[in-house]
């Protein structure tokens, strides 16, 4: 998966994270017209308002995750966001990742290695690293870190 950081997640592991939270995701925050799972989709999520339940599958740059998770753990804890997801690589050397852990409601770390698509649908590399859904939740206290298995 080396050499882009644009992946579609898998319809399957969307569908696991509504069922997650409880809820249908309105908003996605970090699409391209061509892998938005959502009904509506934002510009520019680092500055378009999060105003409605958000699922968000960042670029995966180390440049740029961190900006991400500080954006939806705002949004939330602003009020503009009711409920965001994001679906990351979990990286435990990186400050992004731990300050996305503390501050999020929850995490849940995705056994095995997820198997995102290319842009256009067709199954990309398996890759490198591990993923894990971040979620900001205010209607939740912390509840720290749990595995799945969500196939």
């Amino acid at each position: 998966m080396s050499g882009s950081t644009d992946w579609r997640t898998p319809p399957g592991l969307f569908a696991f994270a509504q069922t997650l939270v409880g809820r249908a995701f309105e908003l996605d925050a970090a699409s391209t017209p061509e892998n938005a799972l959502c009904p509506r989709k934002l510009e520019d999520g680092l500055t378009d308002p999060w105003d409605a339940v958000a699922f968000c599958n960042p670029p995966y740059d180390r440049g740029s995750i961190g900006k991400w998770t500080r954006r939806a753990h705002g949004q939330v804890a602003s009020g503009v966001c009711p409920l965001a997801v994001l679906l990351v690589l979990v990286d435990t050397s990186t400050k992004w990742f731990h300050r996305a852990v503390e501050q999020a409601s929850g995490v849940v770390l995705l056994e095995g290695r997820v198997r995102y698509l290319h842009p256009d649908g067709t199954q990309a590399k398996t890759p490198s690293f591990g993923s894990g859904l971040v979620i900001y939740d205010p209607e939740i206290k912390p509840q720290g870190v749990a595995c799945s298995t969500w196939r």
